[in-house]
Order: C-alpha cells, then sequence, then structure tokens
C-alpha cells in the first residue's frame, strides 16, 4: 500500500510538472514573438539574447537583438507570448547638430508614421538627445502607450517604445489604493500617504509611501487586482 502511495505521488508530481511546463513558451518562441513584431527574420539579426525573468510576479522572457542600426528589447509573457513591452534604439547616430528643421506638427507626424498608430492625446517637447536636438513625443492608441524620439532636423526616429496599456476600466483608483494601505497600518491617516501611478511592463500599478508612527513603508500595488506587489517597512529615528 506504502508503495503504490509513493508511485502515485510521483505520477502527480510528474504530471504537474509536465503541465507547468506546457503553459509557459520556449525561448526560440519568444524570441519568434519577437521577431514577427518587429517584421523581422532570423537571418537579418544578430547579437541576440533570450533570459527567462520574473517581474512582480509574472514570469517573462527579456529578449534583446541586433539588426542593422537598431537595438531592439522585448519584454514577452512567457504564459502566453503575448508582448508586454517594445523597446528600439538607433546606435549609430550622425554628428552634433542644434539646427531644428522639424516643426512639432511634423515631429509628431513621423512618430504617427513609424507606430502606424495615431492619437489626439500626445505630447510633444523639444529636448536635447546625445548633443543632437530631437522631439519627445508620447501617445496612447490602441492600448498601447508610444514613446518617441525624433531628430529635430531630419525627421528620422532616435529611439521608440510600445508599453501595453491595461483597460483603464478594470482598474481600481488611487483613492482605492490608499485605503489598502491604511488597511494595513493601524492608525494612518489617508494625508499620510504619498501615491503615484506608474506602469511597468504593460502593468499599471501605484507605487508610493507611509510615513507613521516613528516608521517608513514603501509599498507597490496592482492597479488591475488590488494585489500588493511590494511591501517594506524601516523605523526612522
Amino acid at each position: 500500500m506504502k508503495a503504490k502511495k509513493t508511485f502515485l505521488m510521483i505520477l502527480i508530481a510528474a504530471l504537474a510538472v509536465t503541465t507547468l511546463a506546457a503553459v509557459d513558451i520556449s525561448r526560440d518562441q519568444a524570441l519568434q514573438a519577437a521577431l514577427s513584431d518587429a517584421a523581422l527574420d532570423s537571418s537579418s539579426v544578430s547579437r541576440s539574447r533570450i533570459e527567462r525573468d520574473r517581474d512582480d510576479g509574472i514570469v517573462v522572457y527579456e529578449v534583446e537583438f541586433f539588426s542593422g542600426d537598431w537595438e531592439y528589447d522585448y519584454v514577452i509573457s512567457a504564459a502566453d507570448g503575448s508582448i508586454l513591452s517594445v523597446s528600439r534604439d538607433r546606435f549609430s547616430r550622425s554628428g552634433a547638430s542644434n539646427d531644428i528643421v522639424l516643426t512639432e506638427a511634423e515631429a509628431l507626424q513621423a512618430a504617427f508614421t513609424d507606430s502606424g498608430a495615431s492619437s489626439d492625446d500626445y505630447r510633444i517637447r523639444l529636448d536635447r538627445d546625445d548633443r543632437r536636438m530631437a522631439y519627445e513625443v508620447s501617445f496612447t492608441a490602441g492600448g498601447w502607450a508610444y514613446t518617441y524620439k525624433i531628430d529635430a532636423v531630419d525627421g528620422s526616429v532616435l529611439e521608440a517604445d510600445r508599453e501595453r496599456v491595461p483597460d483603464q476600466s478594470d482598474l481600481i483608483s488611487i483613492d482605492e489604493a490608499t485605503s489598502l494601505v491604511l488597511e494595513r497600518v493601524d492608525g494612518a491617516r489617508a494625508e499620510d500617504v504619498r501615491i503615484r501611478e506608474d506602469r511597468d511592463d504593460g502593468r499599471i500599478i501605484y507605487e508610493g509611501s507611509l510615513w507613521t508612527d516613528r516608521y517608513e513603508y514603501e509599498f507597490e500595488i496592482d492597479a488591475a487586482t488590488g494585489r500588493f506587489l511590494d511591501w517594506e517597512r524601516d523605523r526612522w529615528d
């Protein structure tokens, strides 16, 4: 009887391992998902790197490769192969220049054209990037948050980032997140909480701190679930 029970336990454990392994995509599948999104094939890229990691409780693949003048960085969900964030950075840039030829409207259109998306809700400002003048453009469209750096001289794309944005209607509010913090600390008041919204690999989080009764608390909360991703307490004198 004992031997039969041991065999059953081993069989259940083996099935569990097999099931877990079947859930996550492989490294090769993660790379292929990134290449497909970038409209590239394996023959046109070099120096690829794929690392499996855990980010706020989510298992992800971090995929990096080079093609032409561009460095690509992807964060991909290991569970289903969905793309959480993309970053493109042009690493061979022409010499420095302070000339500004492009207008804001032209820089904005350059970002829209490259992304294949557009939005009336955008921000744009002129800044210096690696001794060159560049427009920083950010906008949200189709469930993605886009950030671009556009060369102010020739209109070329210097950097392009894309990050998935969750459905805002499903998120808890800052007030609700503050209430969750207060529930954890007796005697704390809402005015003691400092909290702000941030985005991490496609996930909206609330991060902040609470100072009360000679302790500092630091926290991160998943805005979609209300789950605490991080909670730390330090005593101060």
